[in-house]
Protein backbone atom coordinates (compact mmCIF):
# COMPACT_ATOMS: atom_id res chain seq x y z
CA UNK A 1 0.00 0.00 0.00
CA UNK A 2 2.29 2.76 0.90
CA UNK A 3 4.98 3.37 -1.57
CA UNK A 4 7.90 3.30 0.84
CA UNK A 5 9.26 4.43 4.18
CA UNK A 6 12.83 5.63 3.69
CA UNK A 7 15.49 5.23 6.34
CA UNK A 8 16.65 8.77 7.07
CA UNK A 9 19.71 9.92 8.97
CA UNK A 10 18.35 12.43 11.47
CA UNK A 11 21.29 12.28 13.82
CA UNK A 12 21.73 16.04 14.11
CA UNK A 13 18.88 18.51 14.60
CA UNK A 14 18.76 21.23 11.98
CA UNK A 15 21.26 19.49 9.70
CA UNK A 16 20.19 18.35 6.27
CA UNK A 17 19.85 14.59 6.14
CA UNK A 18 22.64 12.70 4.44
CA UNK A 19 22.90 9.21 3.12
CA UNK A 20 24.03 6.73 5.71
CA UNK A 21 24.57 3.00 5.50
CA UNK A 22 21.23 1.51 4.51
CA UNK A 23 19.65 4.85 3.67
CA UNK A 24 19.08 3.79 0.09
CA UNK A 25 17.01 0.84 1.26
CA UNK A 26 13.29 1.37 0.86
CA UNK A 27 10.69 -0.65 2.68
CA UNK A 28 8.02 -1.31 0.06
CA UNK A 29 4.61 -1.78 1.52
CA UNK A 30 2.74 -3.58 -1.20
CA UNK A 31 2.30 -7.19 -0.27
CA UNK A 32 -0.53 -8.88 1.64
CA UNK A 33 -0.35 -9.03 5.39
CA UNK A 34 -2.52 -9.32 8.44
CA UNK A 35 -4.38 -6.23 9.61
CA UNK A 36 -3.25 -4.25 12.60
CA UNK A 37 -3.99 -6.16 15.77
CA UNK A 38 -5.04 -4.43 18.95
CA UNK A 39 -3.76 -5.86 22.17
CA UNK A 40 -7.15 -5.90 23.82
CA UNK A 41 -8.86 -7.53 20.85
CA UNK A 42 -11.10 -4.50 20.67
CA UNK A 43 -12.43 -4.97 17.21
CA UNK A 44 -11.65 -7.61 14.63
CA UNK A 45 -12.67 -5.87 11.44
CA UNK A 46 -13.16 -7.89 8.27
CA UNK A 47 -10.32 -6.80 6.01
CA UNK A 48 -10.65 -9.42 3.29
CA UNK A 49 -8.94 -8.06 0.22
CA UNK A 50 -7.53 -5.06 2.05
CA UNK A 51 -3.93 -6.05 1.25
CA UNK A 52 -2.67 -3.81 4.06
CA UNK A 53 0.97 -2.76 3.90
CA UNK A 54 3.56 -5.02 5.39
CA UNK A 55 3.23 -6.39 8.87
CA UNK A 56 2.73 -4.08 11.80
CA UNK A 57 6.16 -5.08 13.12
CA UNK A 58 7.90 -4.00 9.91
CA UNK A 59 5.93 -0.75 9.82
CA UNK A 60 6.93 -0.06 13.43
CA UNK A 61 10.64 -0.59 12.75
CA UNK A 62 10.57 1.63 9.66
CA UNK A 63 8.71 4.41 11.46
CA UNK A 64 11.04 4.33 14.45
CA UNK A 65 14.13 4.46 12.26
CA UNK A 66 12.67 7.39 10.36
CA UNK A 67 11.78 9.35 13.47
CA UNK A 68 14.15 8.54 16.29
CA UNK A 69 17.32 10.27 15.14
CA UNK A 70 16.43 13.94 15.15
CA UNK A 71 13.37 16.15 15.25
CA UNK A 72 11.95 17.28 11.94
CA UNK A 73 11.96 21.03 11.30
CA UNK A 74 9.30 22.84 13.30
CA UNK A 75 7.31 26.00 12.61
CA UNK A 76 8.82 29.08 14.26
CA UNK A 77 6.04 29.12 16.84
CA UNK A 78 4.07 26.01 17.66
CA UNK A 79 1.44 26.61 20.33
CA UNK A 80 0.23 23.05 19.93
CA UNK A 81 3.25 21.59 21.69
CA UNK A 82 1.57 22.57 24.96
CA UNK A 83 -1.72 20.87 24.04
CA UNK A 84 -2.81 17.67 25.66
CA UNK A 85 -3.21 14.53 23.56
CA UNK A 86 -4.75 11.10 24.26
CA UNK A 87 -1.46 9.56 25.35
CA UNK A 88 -0.43 12.49 27.56
CA UNK A 89 -3.81 12.40 29.32
CA UNK A 90 -3.70 8.64 29.75
CA UNK A 91 -6.81 8.15 27.62
CA UNK A 92 -5.02 5.85 25.19
CA UNK A 93 -2.10 3.51 25.92
CA UNK A 94 1.06 4.65 24.20
CA UNK A 95 1.71 1.17 22.86
CA UNK A 96 -1.54 1.40 20.86
CA UNK A 97 -0.48 4.44 18.84
CA UNK A 98 1.71 2.69 16.28
CA UNK A 99 -0.98 0.12 15.51
CA UNK A 100 -3.62 2.82 15.13
CA UNK A 101 -1.47 4.83 12.72
CA UNK A 102 -0.74 1.64 10.82
CA UNK A 103 -4.48 0.93 10.56
CA UNK A 104 -5.21 4.49 9.45
CA UNK A 105 -2.63 4.34 6.66
CA UNK A 106 -3.69 0.82 5.68
CA UNK A 107 -7.45 1.18 5.56
CA UNK A 108 -8.65 4.78 5.94
CA UNK A 109 -6.11 6.92 4.11
CA UNK A 110 -6.55 4.89 0.88
CA UNK A 111 -10.15 6.19 0.90
CA UNK A 112 -9.57 9.88 1.71
CA UNK A 113 -6.12 10.16 0.04
CA UNK A 114 -4.99 12.97 2.33
CA UNK A 115 -1.81 11.95 4.16
CA UNK A 116 1.57 10.57 3.13
CA UNK A 117 2.35 7.42 5.16
CA UNK A 118 6.06 7.93 4.60
CA UNK A 119 5.90 11.42 6.09
CA UNK A 120 3.09 11.14 8.63
CA UNK A 121 4.62 8.79 11.16
CA UNK A 122 3.37 9.03 14.77
CA UNK A 123 6.37 10.97 16.08
CA UNK A 124 6.46 13.37 13.13
CA UNK A 125 2.75 14.15 13.43
CA UNK A 126 2.85 14.55 17.21
CA UNK A 127 5.72 17.01 16.95
CA UNK A 128 4.00 19.00 14.22
CA UNK A 129 0.41 19.05 15.46
CA UNK A 130 -1.33 17.55 18.47
CA UNK A 131 -4.64 18.34 16.75
CA UNK A 132 -3.86 16.21 13.70
CA UNK A 133 -2.29 13.53 15.89
CA UNK A 134 -5.48 13.24 17.93
CA UNK A 135 -7.72 13.38 14.84
CA UNK A 136 -5.89 10.43 13.26
CA UNK A 137 -6.17 8.44 16.47
CA UNK A 138 -9.87 9.29 16.80
CA UNK A 139 -10.65 8.14 13.25
CA UNK A 140 -8.67 4.95 13.72
CA UNK A 141 -10.20 4.23 17.13
CA UNK A 142 -13.65 4.51 15.57
CA UNK A 143 -13.03 1.33 13.60
CA UNK A 144 -10.20 -0.50 15.36
CA UNK A 145 -10.48 0.40 19.07
CA UNK A 146 -14.10 1.45 19.54
CA UNK A 147 -13.92 1.24 23.33
CA UNK A 148 -11.49 4.21 23.22
CA UNK A 149 -13.33 6.09 20.49
CA UNK A 150 -15.57 8.42 22.48
CA UNK A 151 -12.94 9.96 24.80
CA UNK A 152 -10.40 10.30 21.98
CA UNK A 153 -13.03 11.75 19.63
CA UNK A 154 -14.23 14.21 22.29
CA UNK A 155 -10.65 15.35 22.88
CA UNK A 156 -10.12 15.80 19.14
CA UNK A 157 -13.21 18.01 18.93
CA UNK A 158 -12.01 20.00 21.94
CA UNK A 159 -8.58 20.53 20.36
CA UNK A 160 -10.15 21.68 17.08
CA UNK A 161 -11.99 24.40 18.99
CA UNK A 162 -8.96 25.35 21.09
CA UNK A 163 -6.71 25.64 18.04
CA UNK A 164 -9.25 27.89 16.33
CA UNK A 165 -9.49 30.03 19.44
CA UNK A 166 -5.69 30.26 19.63
CA UNK A 167 -5.49 31.45 16.03
CA UNK A 168 -3.63 28.42 14.75
CA UNK A 169 -3.54 28.19 10.97
CA UNK A 170 -1.63 25.26 9.51
CA UNK A 171 -1.81 22.50 6.93
CA UNK A 172 -2.08 20.02 9.78
CA UNK A 173 -5.13 21.80 11.21
CA UNK A 174 -6.76 21.71 7.76
CA UNK A 175 -6.05 17.98 7.53
CA UNK A 176 -7.53 17.41 10.98
CA UNK A 177 -10.72 19.20 9.91
CA UNK A 178 -10.96 16.99 6.83
CA UNK A 179 -10.48 13.80 8.82
CA UNK A 180 -12.91 14.78 11.58
CA UNK A 181 -15.64 15.76 9.11
CA UNK A 182 -15.17 12.76 6.83
CA UNK A 183 -15.35 10.14 9.61
CA UNK A 184 -17.86 11.95 11.76
CA UNK A 185 -20.75 10.90 13.91
CA UNK A 186 -23.99 10.53 11.94
CA UNK A 187 -25.72 13.31 13.89
CA UNK A 188 -22.86 15.80 13.35
CA UNK A 189 -24.13 18.47 10.92
CA UNK A 190 -21.04 20.71 10.94
CA UNK A 191 -19.28 19.38 7.83
CA UNK A 192 -20.20 22.26 5.51
CA UNK A 193 -19.08 24.90 8.04
CA UNK A 194 -15.84 23.14 8.97
CA UNK A 195 -14.97 22.56 5.33
CA UNK A 196 -15.49 26.28 4.74
CA UNK A 197 -13.08 27.04 7.58
CA UNK A 198 -10.50 24.62 6.14
CA UNK A 199 -10.75 26.21 2.69
CA UNK A 200 -10.38 29.76 4.02
CA UNK A 201 -7.39 28.67 6.06
CA UNK A 202 -5.87 27.10 2.93
CA UNK A 203 -6.31 30.39 1.08
CA UNK A 204 -4.64 32.15 3.99
CA UNK A 205 -1.69 29.76 3.68
CA UNK A 206 -1.59 30.29 -0.12
CA UNK A 207 -2.12 26.61 -0.86
CA UNK A 208 -4.13 27.67 -3.92
CA UNK A 209 -1.02 29.10 -5.61
CA UNK A 210 0.74 26.50 -7.75
CA UNK A 211 4.49 26.59 -7.26
CA UNK A 212 6.41 26.49 -10.55
CA UNK A 213 9.82 25.67 -9.11
CA UNK A 214 10.98 22.02 -9.08
CA UNK A 215 10.64 19.92 -5.96
CA UNK A 216 13.52 20.11 -3.48
CA UNK A 217 16.17 17.41 -3.78
CA UNK A 218 15.91 16.69 -0.06
CA UNK A 219 13.18 14.08 0.39
CA UNK A 220 11.75 15.44 3.64
CA UNK A 221 11.42 18.94 2.16
CA UNK A 222 9.94 17.50 -1.04
CA UNK A 223 7.37 15.43 0.82
CA UNK A 224 6.38 18.39 3.00
CA UNK A 225 5.75 20.49 -0.08
CA UNK A 226 3.78 17.65 -1.71
CA UNK A 227 1.82 17.42 1.53
CA UNK A 228 0.63 21.00 1.03
CA UNK A 229 -0.22 20.42 -2.64
CA UNK A 230 -2.06 17.17 -1.89
CA UNK A 231 -4.11 18.95 0.76
CA UNK A 232 -5.31 21.52 -1.80
CA UNK A 233 -6.28 18.74 -4.23
CA UNK A 234 -8.21 16.99 -1.47
CA UNK A 235 -10.01 20.18 -0.40
CA UNK A 236 -11.06 20.88 -3.99
CA UNK A 237 -12.47 17.38 -4.36
CA UNK A 238 -14.20 17.55 -0.96
CA UNK A 239 -15.70 20.94 -1.86
CA UNK A 240 -17.24 19.50 -5.04
CA UNK A 241 -18.60 16.47 -3.21
CA UNK A 242 -20.26 18.52 -0.48
CA UNK A 243 -21.62 21.03 -2.98
CA UNK A 244 -23.30 18.33 -5.05
CA UNK A 245 -24.56 16.37 -2.07
CA UNK A 246 -25.93 19.32 -0.11
CA UNK A 247 -27.05 21.53 -3.00
CA UNK A 248 -24.81 24.35 -1.71
CA UNK A 249 -22.47 26.64 -3.68
CA UNK A 250 -18.87 25.61 -4.13
CA UNK A 251 -16.45 27.53 -1.94
CA UNK A 252 -13.38 27.30 -4.19
CA UNK A 253 -13.75 29.59 -7.25
CA UNK A 254 -13.03 28.18 -10.68
CA UNK A 255 -9.87 30.25 -11.12
CA UNK A 256 -8.27 28.64 -8.06
CA UNK A 257 -9.26 25.08 -8.84
CA UNK A 258 -6.19 22.79 -9.03
CA UNK A 259 -5.14 21.89 -12.55
CA UNK A 260 -2.87 19.30 -14.08
CA UNK A 261 -3.36 16.43 -11.65
CA UNK A 262 -1.82 13.83 -13.95
CA UNK A 263 1.23 16.02 -14.50
CA UNK A 264 1.50 16.51 -10.73
CA UNK A 265 1.63 12.72 -10.32
CA UNK A 266 4.39 12.41 -12.89
CA UNK A 267 6.39 15.26 -11.37
CA UNK A 268 6.83 13.50 -8.03
CA UNK A 269 7.28 9.91 -9.17
CA UNK A 270 10.50 9.85 -7.10
CA UNK A 271 8.48 10.45 -3.93
CA UNK A 272 5.46 8.17 -4.35
CA UNK A 273 2.49 8.24 -2.01
CA UNK A 274 0.12 5.32 -1.89
CA UNK A 275 -3.13 7.19 -2.56
CA UNK A 276 -2.17 10.14 -4.78
CA UNK A 277 -3.71 8.50 -7.81
CA UNK A 278 -6.97 8.26 -5.83
CA UNK A 279 -7.27 11.98 -5.19
CA UNK A 280 -6.28 12.92 -8.75
CA UNK A 281 -8.71 10.45 -10.31
CA UNK A 282 -11.50 11.34 -7.89
CA UNK A 283 -11.07 15.04 -8.59
CA UNK A 284 -11.12 14.50 -12.36
CA UNK A 285 -14.30 12.43 -12.05
CA UNK A 286 -15.96 15.01 -9.82
CA UNK A 287 -15.22 17.79 -12.34
CA UNK A 288 -17.01 15.83 -15.07
CA UNK A 289 -19.77 14.87 -12.67
CA UNK A 290 -20.33 18.47 -11.61
CA UNK A 291 -20.51 19.53 -15.26
CA UNK A 292 -23.11 16.84 -16.00
CA UNK A 293 -25.29 18.04 -13.13
CA UNK A 294 -24.86 21.70 -14.03
CA UNK A 295 -26.00 21.02 -17.59
CA UNK A 296 -29.08 19.21 -16.37
CA UNK A 297 -30.02 22.19 -14.25
CA UNK A 298 -29.80 24.80 -17.03
CA UNK A 299 -30.98 23.05 -20.19
CA UNK A 300 -34.64 23.57 -21.10
CA UNK A 301 -36.70 22.73 -24.20
CA UNK A 302 -36.24 26.38 -25.22
CA UNK A 303 -32.43 26.43 -25.19
CA UNK A 304 -31.72 22.76 -25.94
CA UNK A 305 -31.01 23.30 -29.66
CA UNK A 306 -28.58 26.17 -29.00
CA UNK A 307 -26.75 24.15 -26.35
CA UNK A 308 -26.64 20.92 -28.35
CA UNK A 309 -23.00 21.33 -29.54
CA UNK A 310 -21.83 22.01 -25.99
CA UNK A 311 -23.87 19.10 -24.63
CA UNK A 312 -22.25 16.75 -27.15
CA UNK A 313 -18.80 18.16 -26.27
CA UNK A 314 -19.36 17.49 -22.56
CA UNK A 315 -20.62 13.97 -23.22
CA UNK A 316 -17.65 13.20 -25.49
CA UNK A 317 -15.25 14.45 -22.83
CA UNK A 318 -16.83 12.22 -20.21
CA UNK A 319 -16.72 9.19 -22.50
CA UNK A 320 -13.05 9.78 -23.33
CA UNK A 321 -12.16 10.01 -19.66
CA UNK A 322 -13.98 6.78 -18.77
CA UNK A 323 -12.27 4.91 -21.62
CA UNK A 324 -8.73 6.22 -21.37
CA UNK A 325 -8.04 6.44 -17.65
CA UNK A 326 -7.05 2.93 -16.58
CA UNK A 327 -6.58 3.72 -12.90
CA UNK A 328 -6.46 0.06 -11.86
CA UNK A 329 -3.21 -0.52 -13.74
CA UNK A 330 -1.70 2.96 -13.36
CA UNK A 331 -0.08 2.18 -10.00
CA UNK A 332 0.91 -1.39 -9.09
CA UNK A 333 0.98 -0.44 -5.40
CA UNK A 334 -2.57 0.93 -5.36
CA UNK A 335 -4.50 -0.56 -2.46
CA UNK A 336 -7.42 -2.90 -3.22
CA UNK A 337 -9.52 -0.59 -1.05
CA UNK A 338 -8.58 2.36 -3.25
CA UNK A 339 -9.31 0.34 -6.39
CA UNK A 340 -12.71 -0.68 -5.08
CA UNK A 341 -13.70 2.91 -4.27
CA UNK A 342 -12.45 4.15 -7.64
CA UNK A 343 -14.48 1.44 -9.40
CA UNK A 344 -17.52 2.61 -7.45
CA UNK A 345 -16.93 6.25 -8.50
CA UNK A 346 -16.38 5.08 -12.07
CA UNK A 347 -19.78 3.32 -12.14
CA UNK A 348 -21.44 6.37 -10.57
CA UNK A 349 -20.02 8.52 -13.36
CA UNK A 350 -21.29 6.02 -15.95
CA UNK A 351 -24.79 6.39 -14.52
CA UNK A 352 -24.56 10.19 -14.58
CA UNK A 353 -23.32 10.13 -18.18
CA UNK A 354 -26.08 7.73 -19.27
CA UNK A 355 -28.67 9.98 -17.63
CA UNK A 356 -27.25 13.03 -19.37
CA UNK A 357 -27.64 11.35 -22.74
CA UNK A 358 -31.17 10.23 -21.93
CA UNK A 359 -32.35 13.62 -20.72
CA UNK A 360 -30.56 16.01 -23.04
CA UNK A 361 -29.68 14.30 -26.30
CA UNK A 362 -32.26 14.42 -29.04
CA UNK A 363 -31.90 11.39 -31.30
CA UNK A 364 -34.59 10.82 -33.92
CA UNK A 365 -33.53 7.23 -34.63
CA UNK A 366 -36.18 4.63 -33.70
CA UNK A 367 -35.35 2.88 -30.45
CA UNK A 368 -32.67 5.39 -29.40
CA UNK A 369 -34.50 6.31 -26.20
CA UNK A 370 -34.94 2.63 -25.42
CA UNK A 371 -31.19 1.98 -25.66
CA UNK A 372 -30.29 5.04 -23.57
CA UNK A 373 -32.77 4.03 -20.89
CA UNK A 374 -31.30 0.53 -20.72
CA UNK A 375 -27.82 2.07 -20.35
CA UNK A 376 -29.10 3.93 -17.28
CA UNK A 377 -30.68 0.79 -15.84
CA UNK A 378 -27.49 -1.23 -16.36
CA UNK A 379 -25.30 1.44 -14.74
CA UNK A 380 -27.60 1.74 -11.71
CA UNK A 381 -27.69 -2.05 -11.32
CA UNK A 382 -23.89 -2.23 -11.62
CA UNK A 383 -23.55 0.27 -8.79
CA UNK A 384 -25.82 -1.78 -6.52
CA UNK A 385 -23.98 -4.98 -7.43
CA UNK A 386 -20.68 -3.33 -6.52
CA UNK A 387 -22.07 -2.82 -3.02
CA UNK A 388 -23.21 -6.45 -2.91
CA UNK A 389 -20.06 -8.07 -4.27
CA UNK A 390 -17.26 -5.78 -3.05
CA UNK A 391 -18.12 -3.17 -0.44
CA UNK A 392 -20.29 -5.27 1.86
CA UNK A 393 -18.28 -8.55 1.86
CA UNK A 394 -14.98 -6.70 2.39
CA UNK A 395 -16.31 -4.44 5.13
CA UNK A 396 -15.80 -1.21 3.17
CA UNK A 397 -19.28 0.27 3.67
CA UNK A 398 -18.45 2.03 6.92
CA UNK A 399 -15.43 3.80 5.41
CA UNK A 400 -17.41 5.68 2.74
CA UNK A 401 -19.45 7.71 5.23
CA UNK A 402 -21.97 9.92 3.36
CA UNK A 403 -20.51 9.58 -0.14
CA UNK A 404 -21.40 5.93 -0.68
CA UNK A 405 -24.91 6.03 0.90
CA UNK A 406 -25.82 9.04 -1.22
CA UNK A 407 -24.79 7.45 -4.54
CA UNK A 408 -26.35 4.12 -3.56
CA UNK A 409 -29.62 5.73 -2.48
CA UNK A 410 -29.71 7.63 -5.76
CA UNK A 411 -29.22 4.49 -7.86
CA UNK A 412 -31.89 2.64 -5.88
CA UNK A 413 -34.29 5.58 -6.08
CA UNK A 414 -33.70 5.94 -9.81
CA UNK A 415 -34.54 2.28 -10.46
CA UNK A 416 -37.55 2.44 -8.13
CA UNK A 417 -38.87 5.51 -9.92
CA UNK A 418 -38.91 3.81 -13.33
CA UNK A 419 -40.22 0.40 -12.28
CA UNK A 420 -43.64 1.14 -13.87
CA UNK A 421 -42.03 1.71 -17.25
CA UNK A 422 -39.93 -1.45 -17.35
CA UNK A 423 -41.01 -4.89 -18.46
CA UNK A 424 -41.45 -7.82 -16.09
CA UNK A 425 -37.99 -9.23 -16.73
CA UNK A 426 -36.23 -5.98 -15.83
CA UNK A 427 -38.47 -5.43 -12.80
CA UNK A 428 -37.58 -8.89 -11.54
CA UNK A 429 -33.87 -8.22 -12.07
CA UNK A 430 -34.08 -4.93 -10.18
CA UNK A 431 -36.02 -6.37 -7.25
CA UNK A 432 -33.53 -9.25 -7.05
CA UNK A 433 -30.71 -6.69 -6.89
CA UNK A 434 -32.52 -4.85 -4.07
CA UNK A 435 -33.03 -8.13 -2.21
CA UNK A 436 -29.43 -9.32 -2.68
CA UNK A 437 -28.04 -6.03 -1.43
CA UNK A 438 -30.28 -6.10 1.63
CA UNK A 439 -29.48 -9.73 2.43
CA UNK A 440 -25.72 -9.31 2.07
CA UNK A 441 -25.76 -6.20 4.28
CA UNK A 442 -27.81 -7.93 6.98
CA UNK A 443 -25.27 -10.75 7.12
CA UNK A 444 -22.37 -8.39 7.85
CA UNK A 445 -20.90 -8.37 11.36
CA UNK A 446 -21.58 -5.27 13.46
CA UNK A 447 -19.38 -2.29 12.62
CA UNK A 448 -19.23 1.23 14.10
CA UNK A 449 -22.33 3.14 13.07
CA UNK A 450 -24.04 -0.04 11.83
CA UNK A 451 -23.66 1.17 8.24
CA UNK A 452 -24.73 -2.11 6.55
CA UNK A 453 -27.97 -2.17 8.56
CA UNK A 454 -29.14 1.13 7.06
CA UNK A 455 -28.45 -0.06 3.53
CA UNK A 456 -30.60 -3.11 4.26
CA UNK A 457 -33.39 -0.98 5.73
CA UNK A 458 -33.46 1.36 2.74
CA UNK A 459 -33.70 -1.38 0.13
CA UNK A 460 -36.14 -3.43 2.19
CA UNK A 461 -38.32 -0.34 2.20
CA UNK A 462 -38.09 0.02 -1.58
CA UNK A 463 -39.06 -3.62 -2.04
CA UNK A 464 -42.00 -3.21 0.34
CA UNK A 465 -43.40 -0.39 -1.79
CA UNK A 466 -42.43 -1.84 -5.17
CA UNK A 467 -45.83 -3.34 -6.00
CA UNK A 468 -47.53 -0.01 -5.30
CA UNK A 469 -44.99 1.82 -7.47
CA UNK A 470 -45.32 -0.65 -10.35
CA UNK A 471 -49.09 -0.15 -10.45
CA UNK A 472 -48.84 3.60 -9.88
CA UNK A 473 -48.67 4.81 -13.47
CA UNK A 474 -51.15 6.39 -15.82
CA UNK A 475 -48.82 6.22 -18.80
CA UNK A 476 -50.01 4.01 -21.64
CA UNK A 477 -47.75 1.13 -22.46
CA UNK A 478 -46.45 1.13 -26.01
CA UNK A 479 -44.19 -1.27 -27.78
CA UNK A 480 -42.98 1.52 -30.07
CA UNK A 481 -40.13 3.86 -29.23
CA UNK A 482 -40.97 7.55 -29.47
CA UNK A 483 -38.47 9.85 -31.15
CA UNK A 484 -39.88 13.01 -29.58
CA UNK A 485 -37.64 15.02 -27.25
CA UNK A 486 -38.04 14.21 -23.57
CA UNK A 487 -39.96 16.75 -21.52
CA UNK A 488 -37.38 18.16 -19.11
CA UNK A 489 -39.28 21.29 -18.18
CA UNK A 490 -40.57 19.94 -14.88
CA UNK A 491 -38.32 20.42 -11.87
CA UNK A 492 -37.88 17.20 -9.97
CA UNK A 493 -38.95 17.38 -6.33
CA UNK A 494 -38.07 15.38 -6.59
CA UNK A 495 -36.82 12.02 -6.70
CA UNK A 496 -38.29 11.97 -3.18
CA UNK A 497 -41.81 12.27 -4.57
CA UNK A 498 -41.28 8.81 -6.07
CA UNK A 499 -39.54 7.23 -3.11
CA UNK A 500 -41.29 6.76 0.24
CA UNK A 501 -38.95 7.60 3.09
CA UNK A 502 -38.27 4.80 5.57
CA UNK A 503 -38.41 5.46 9.28
CA UNK A 504 -35.67 4.85 11.81
CA UNK A 505 -32.75 5.92 9.61
CA UNK A 506 -29.67 7.62 11.00
CA UNK A 507 -28.72 11.18 10.09
CA UNK A 508 -26.22 10.05 7.44
CA UNK A 509 -28.96 8.33 5.47
CA UNK A 510 -31.44 11.13 6.09
CA UNK A 511 -28.86 13.53 4.62
CA UNK A 512 -28.34 11.19 1.66
CA UNK A 513 -32.06 10.90 0.96
CA UNK A 514 -32.63 14.60 1.48
CA UNK A 515 -29.83 15.29 -1.00
CA UNK A 516 -31.81 13.56 -3.75
CA UNK A 517 -34.01 16.63 -4.00
CA UNK A 518 -31.08 18.62 -5.43
CA UNK A 519 -30.54 16.28 -8.35
CA UNK A 520 -31.87 16.17 -11.83
CA UNK A 521 -35.10 16.78 -13.67
CA UNK A 522 -38.10 14.53 -14.08
CA UNK A 523 -38.47 12.34 -17.11
CA UNK A 524 -41.88 11.73 -18.66
CA UNK A 525 -41.72 8.59 -20.76
CA UNK A 526 -44.78 7.13 -22.40
CA UNK A 527 -43.20 3.86 -23.39
CA UNK A 528 -42.39 0.63 -21.65
CA UNK A 529 -38.77 -0.44 -21.61
CA UNK A 530 -37.75 -4.05 -21.78
CA UNK A 531 -34.57 -6.02 -21.60
CA UNK A 532 -32.91 -6.76 -24.91
CA UNK A 533 -33.67 -10.15 -26.34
Amino acid sequence: MFAAIPFYDRSKPGVARKDALGNNEMLFLNRPSIPAQTQDGDHNLNLNGANPLVSLAEYTVASQLADSRAPSPQPASNAEEFYDDPVKLGILPEDSVMGLFYSFHTVLNPVIALLDPTLHTPIYVRRRSRVLYTAILAASCRFFKPSYFKPVHDLAQLLLGKALSDGISSVEYIQALSIMTYWKEAEDTSTFRKLGLAIRMAFELNLHHARPEPLPVDELQARERLNEERTWFQLACYDLVISLRRGKPRMIPEEHFPQGGLQWLQNHARFPCNADIVIVTSLEMMVHYNLFRSLRSVVTPVNRVQLEPFIQHVISGGERFLKRWQFETADPNLSPISKSFLRFYHIRMQLALAELKLVLVYNPLPGATHILMLDCVNAALSLLRHITTEFAPNGYLAYGQEIVPFATAYAGAWLFKYLPQLDDQLRTTILEAFSSLSNVCRLQPPVPGNAPLYYAKFFDHLMKHASIQINNTNAPVSTLMTSAPLDISLEMNPMLSHVPLPDDMNDTWLTAMNGLRHWGNSLNHSEQFSAPA
